[in-house]
């Protein structure tokens, strides 16, 4: 079914491409940038690079919703036209409307900064009306399985649904993914394209948080419980019993999204014992609400997610419960990133499958956490957690 989707958005955007011609708006420039928030994050290390070059210019960001009440503040583009990323993914009337919409876009250049581009950046770059596309060199694989994964394989093969090469004029070479990070592929990326002189900088949410006022008076350790798989989840169990090493005198905060996160709330504030006061902001919290509450707290504590870049960018501390699957790209951080002070601390159990890519050989169960998570023991968190406090205390 999944591949079933893909060639149906597939003709339906090759019909709209023929078919609609009117252009209702143009641009000096466009930048599609369909990643979740994390990612999002991590790429407006750069923005100020594009600030520079295109400061007057008539500017469009696509993006999803969430990210742009992340980056409107800046009032750096003319305009932000956002998507759902569920139901542009999973809905072909939501599909046929936006790509209609996005038919009537013409743009002198059209970037897709993203390094590893999905159907979707394609989808939505290749609509838009432009001579000068420009996006990285993506390696794709598909796993073979059954039938139909061979018939969207040779799809690939035969440049039919090599949607790089078919939607774009300029691919910038870029090194593989498995080995290099996400942080160091925004650099070369913004090197080929914006500023041959960039160096990647961590990102500044100020402009979130400059007007914030925190509705928390004490001092307050943040506690991330979302993540977009449960494979990336710390056992709940563990981060129960690390929170009784975190001082008595920081209040623990909440935050998360879902079911899911409520019912990790309500295991957590069930097992705490009355050591400390709980505060729950679980499904309370717009998006520029959480980046306030992290950027008032004293530390963050969270599974691998949006929360620990949004605290690099707000230059808190963070612990990050680390699995293997693509260990390096998103986490940890590279040395030669400026303010290794705010890069998050990752705790992990090293183990010779990392960078699996989510294609774990100790366990395929996808119902709980990855083998290599769960062998990071709550011993292993106190210690890098109890290095924390001491950064955390020094910066009195």
């Amino acid at each position: 079914m999944k591949y079933l989707k893909i060639i149906l958005s597939f003709l339906l955007h090759t019909y709209i491409r023929i078919s609609y011609k009117k252009i209702r708006a143009h641009y000096d420039v466009t930048i599609v940038k369909a990643d979740a928030i994390g990612d999002f994050v991590m790429w407006m290390g750069s923005i100020d690079a594009y600030r520079k070059k295109y400061q007057g210019k008539r500017v469009l960001l696509v993006c999803s919703q969430a990210d742009k009440d992340i980056i409107e503040p800046l009032g750096f583009f003319t305009d932000i036209i956002t998507f759902n990323r569920v139901e542009l993914a999973n809905k072909l009337d939501y599909f046929y409307k936006f790509m209609r919409d996005m038919s009537g876009i013409n743009s002198d250049i059209v970037i897709n900064p993203s390094w590893d581009h999905t159907q979707i950046d394609d989808l939505i770059c290749g609509m838009i009306k432009s001579h000068n596309k420009y996006a990285s060199q993506v390696k794709r694989d598909i796993t073979v399985n059954g039938w139909l994964d061979n018939f969207v394989l040779n799809l690939v093969k035969w440049g039919v649904l090599d949607t790089g090469k078919l939607y774009y004029d300029y691919l910038l070479p870029m090194p593989h993914h498995s080995k290099t990070s996400e942080l160091y592929a925004i650099q070369i990326f913004t090197r080929q394209l914006v500023d041959p002189n960039y160096n990647y900088q961590l990102a500044d949410l100020s402009h979130i948080t400059k007007d914030y006022i925190c509705p928390i008076i004490e001092k307050y350790c943040f506690v991330s419980l979302s993540s977009s798989r449960i494979l990336k989840d710390w056992p709940i169990e563990n981060l129960s019993t690390l929170l009784y090493f975190v001082p008595s005198n920081y209040t623990i905060v909440l935050s998360g999204f879902g079911l899911k996160d409520e019912e990790k709330a309500q295991y957590l504030t069930i097992n705490n014992g009355s050591k400390q006061k709980i505060l729950n902001f679980v499904n309370q919290t717009t998006i520029r609400e959480m980046i306030g509450l992290i950027s008032c707290s004293s530390f963050v504590l969270s599974n691998d997610s949006a929360a620990i870049h949004i605290a690099a960018a707000c230059r808190v501390p963070s612990l990050c419960f680390m699995h293997g699957a693509h260990f390096g790209r998103f986490a940890p951080y590279p040395d030669i990133i400026p303010e290794k002070e705010y890069h998050p601390r990752c705790v992990y159990k090293l183990m010779d499958c990392f960078g699996c890519g989510y294609k774990c050989n100790k366990d395929s169960n996808l119902n709980k956490p990855f083998f290599c998570l769960r062998q990071v023991t709550v011993d292993m968190a106190k210690d890098e957690l109890y290095k924390l406090l001491e950064f955390v205390n020094s910066k009195k």
